[in-house]
């Protein structure tokens, strides 16, 4: 919700590679948080052992998801309502700044109203 007016801004501001930057950013702080301050959350008595690497790959995951009819169809469902959403956000921020001669910054404002109708 948020990511699309900070890049627009950002972009505005500081160039188009700025959004790549900052995401790299806070993802570097993200994994010192993890390592560092964020603790276990699973008592060590319900920690599984080991991990069993025939199930840890994605073919693993699609043999769990297409176990069950009901999760195939939601898992479908959600993966279509993204890719149209990112077809909308990409469609979006190259069409309206040529067409219209938006800036990246209304752009990004008005696509985060998309995200959060969409989170709703």
């Amino acid at each position: 919700i948020f990511g699309m007016p900070i890049s627009g801004i950002l972009m505005s501001k500081k160039g188009p590679r700025s959004p790549f930057f900052f995401s790299a950013a806070l993802n570097v702080f993200n994994t010192i948080m993890i390592l560092t301050v964020i603790p276990e959350s699973q008592v060590p008595e319900d920690r599984k052992p080991q991990v069993d690497l025939k199930d840890a790959n994605p073919w693993g995951a699609m043999k769990m998801l297409a176990r069950n009819p009901l999760i195939t169809g939601v898992s479908v469902a959600y993966f279509l309502l993204w890719s149209a959403q990112i077809g909308l956000q990409i469609t979006w921020m190259n069409f309206f700044p040529y067409a219209h001669q938006w800036s990246t910054a209304k752009c990004g404002a008005v696509l985060s109203v998309f995200g959060m109708g969409t989170a709703v």
